[in-house]
């Protein structure tokens, strides 16, 4: 957008009554999103080719791209444990998956799977906090994985439901029954619909610069698109959680309980967590370089906007908080070049063999992302020295390939706190917990066996590293280039909602995405009275031009993240009152033999019907008094410029029908000399030494008409000569 030199600036004086923009409105939905293992180095790969809910956070977000799941076990109980609490898994005691949500006297409602509860969680969440601060808080909290769904809300007896068996349910510890809306969306059964399709890649092949057919990808079999869905119903429901379309599912039942339960429409704030896990099992599958986690993370993209756009119309995005992470990062396949994987399982096979030799049936030791833990209390008992063992155990790990070092209980708690790995085994494991030995896996190394996945789990910077952003109205977007951790997030949206944490937390307030610096804030004042009226804006000739609309205004999207640079929620963000639409033709000579007349009353009509289709957001404005008006009403005062006397050809009478039409301002010239007028930049045509008789009568007609007559593009003789 130009700034323009104009003649008639009166036009655009407001009184600080009339220009009042709306005060910010009260939060009334916090909506925390966590994507499973997503690297936040998918966002700067990537975003060039994003157009939805992704596009539209990193455009309007706070983004600490340097986000860190900051404890030793980096996966998903323990991640979704540390977002919503504020606190590191040693203090939230969910220090594994196995050991996290699994809960056998907690049954299933519709399902055979095993039960789940947060019966190990110990402490508070954000959820609790909001309550503690208004009783009336209505929550929902949603994921495809159990673990995903129950940690973000801690203990509550809230909503909270997750995917089983090709439905959405919940267990014993929420309810005895499915209320009837869940019925109602299961009854649509998706899996019956999805089952026999295949994933497709959602862009042309020429959006992928990754190979295809990589032999180590989903254990060497499967690993080339398409990818078809089993057609057997039974097998169809446990498969499709590996597909991308169960995030559609997840969103869109979201959606379903968001409405059914009428969150964000009442007079406080409501709280929704929303897991979406695919992203974990594509990374796991196929690996970080694939082809398929970039058409993934398009997906997410995709469904996030579509999500993001139906959710406004039930709660506008001025009035919800929004918050998103992951529970983890994830390690690139070594078979992909680098790197490897770290092997424990064999020395608890030989400590479990040794425990049985010596009588001790109940040892249970067990290898889990490099942490080996049991019943080592049973073996003190038996007058073993553990403290040995422990040591004797750790040399023999840390001498394993792709194993950094070890710890014991003596040395982790001898380890300075410069000693990174060992501050990230300190904030994983509470003090009760019955480990032996902590391992470190190398750079790029993951522990596992198996040969048909990769995975995440270390502490390595891979592992440890996810996004946070933070979408908070009102304030304005920004990359931040410094650590943050997933426990600030907690106490970010508290702050952002003026409510404090009820107990002790470790993480802290992110500033930057709350509180605005001074100068901002001083024009934000200043825009509060006194609105950017906008000179010129391309948006006419965008909606021409751009493949997806083609002179289609009903194609071209403004109420969500627009292909170009304009759309109502950047409007709104730079706070434009009024704006001059440019109806701008080019002057060069393909415009002329289509007519340049008849190109300009193509687009003003582009203008007048954009204009006409939201009448919520902008109003066609021709006088002051209409500017007046529509800044009254909160909406974008709209007016018309066109840019170039060539499209009046010659005639004062085209140049009063544009007027009539709705035009109020006039270039002179745009880069092309024309018969009665310089420009700056054309010099292949004689001096009119900047205007003609017939160019002053053009000067003088704009003048009797209120036309403002715009200088830009034109010669210096030209500026001066409309002057006088």
């Amino acid at each position: 957008m130009r700034t323009r030199a104009l003649l008639a600036l009166g036009l655009f004086s407001f009184s600080a009554t009339s220009a009042q923009v709306p005060a910010r409105r009260p939060i009334r939905l916090v909506l925390a999103i966590a994507i499973d293992q997503f690297r936040p180095d998918y966002l700067d790969r990537f975003k060039d080719q994003f157009t939805g809910g992704l596009k539209l956070l990193l455009r309007d977000g706070v983004f600490f791209p340097h986000g860190e799941q900051d404890h030793a076990i980096t996966e998903t109980a323990p991640g979704h444990s540390t977002m919503m609490s504020g606190r590191s898994p040693a203090s939230t005691g969910i220090v594994t998956n196995d050991l996290g949500v699994p809960d056998s006297t907690m049954p299933l409602i519709g399902s055979t799977a095993v039960g789940a509860s947060p019966r190990r969680f110990i402490g508070t969440t954000l959820l609790d906090w909001m309550v503690a601060h208004d009783a009336k808080t209505r929550s929902l909290s949603v994921s495809r994985k159990d673990r995903g769904a129950i940690l973000p809300v801690g203990r509550s007896k809230t909503p909270v439901y997750w995917w089983s068996g090709g439905k959405f349910t919940t267990s014993r510890y929420y309810a005895d029954s499915l209320p009837s809306w869940i019925n109602a969306w299961n009854a649509r059964d998706p899996v019956d619909r999805l089952k026999g399709t295949a994933w497709n890649l959602s862009r042309p092949d020429s959006f992928y610069h990754e190979v295809d057919a990589r032999p180590f990808e989903h254990g060497g079999k499967d690993f080339v698109f398409p990818h078809m869905i089993v057609a057997d119903s039974a097998k169809a429901a446990s498969a499709i959680v590996d597909y991308p379309v169960m995030d559609s599912l997840t969103l869109d039942f979201a959606l379903a309980g968001i409405r059914a339960l009428q969150l964000g429409t009442r007079n406080g704030a409501d709280f929704v967590s929303l897991s979406l896990s695919t992203t974990d099992a594509v990374g796991h599958t196929y690996g970080q370089g694939s082809r398929e986690i970039h058409d993934q993370v398009l997906d997410v993209d995709r469904w996030l906007g579509t999500f993001l756009d139906s959710l406004r119309r039930i709660v506008p995005l001025d009035q919800i908080v929004i918050s998103v992470t992951a529970d983890h990062g994830s390690t690139e396949f070594p078979a992909a070049g680098k790197g490897g994987k770290a092997n424990l399982a064999p020395a608890v096979r030989t400590m479990n063999a040794t425990a049985r030799a010596t009588g001790v049936t109940d040892l249970r030791a067990i290898a889990d992302q490099g942490l080996i833990y049991g019943n080592f209390a049973a073996w003190r008992a038996r007058g073993i020295n553990v403290d040995s063992l422990a040591a004797a155990t750790a040399a023999e790990v840390s001498a394993l390939p792709g194993v950094k070092h070890a710890y014991t209980h003596k040395t982790l708690a001898a380890a300075p706190k410069g000693d990174l790995d060992a501050m990230r085994w300190r904030r994983e494991l509470p003090d009760s917990f019955p480990w032996l030995i902590a391992a470190i896996a190398m750079p790029d190394f993951i522990f596992s066996s198996s040969d048909a996945s990769t995975g995440h789990g270390t502490t390595n910077l891979d592992d440890v590293r996810v996004p946070i952003l933070f979408r908070v109205p009102g304030m304005p977007a920004v990359r931040v280039e410094r650590t943050v951790r997933t426990i600030d997030i907690a106490p970010t949206l508290a702050a952002a909602l003026g409510i404090k944490p009820t107990q002790v937390i470790e993480g802290v307030v992110l500033s930057e995405a709350i509180k605005e610096d001074a100068a901002l804030a001083h024009a934000r004042a200043i825009l509060a009275s006194r609105p950017i009226i906008d000179g010129h804006n391309d948006l006419p000739w965008e909606i021409r031009v751009n493949p997806i609309s083609k002179m289609n205004v009903d194609k071209y999207p403004l109420r969500t993240p627009a292909p170009g640079q304009t759309d109502f929620a950047r409007l709104k963000a730079g706070g434009v009152g009024g704006q001059f639409w440019s109806v701008y033709i080019p002057g060069d000579d393909t415009a002329k033999q289509y007519g340049y007349a008849k190109m300009q009353l193509e687009q003003i009509d582009i203008a007048r019907r954009m204009i006409a289709k939201y009448p919520d957001q902008l109003q066609l404005s021709l006088s002051v008094a209409d500017v007046t008006r529509a800044r009254g009403a909160g909406k974008v005062a709209s007016l018309l410029g066109m840019e170039g006397g060539h499209a009046i050809e010659n005639s004062l009478a085209l140049l009063r029908t544009y007027y009539d039409l709705g035009v109020r301002y006039m270039t002179l010239t745009h880069n092309v000399t024309l018969d009665w007028a310089d420009a700056a930049l054309d010099n292949s045509k004689p001096s009119r030494h900047g205007l003609t008789d017939f160019g002053r009568d053009v000067v003088r007609e704009m003048n009797r008409l209120g036309m403002i007559v715009d200088l830009s593009h034109v010669a210096p003789s030209t500026m001066s000569a409309a002057l006088d």
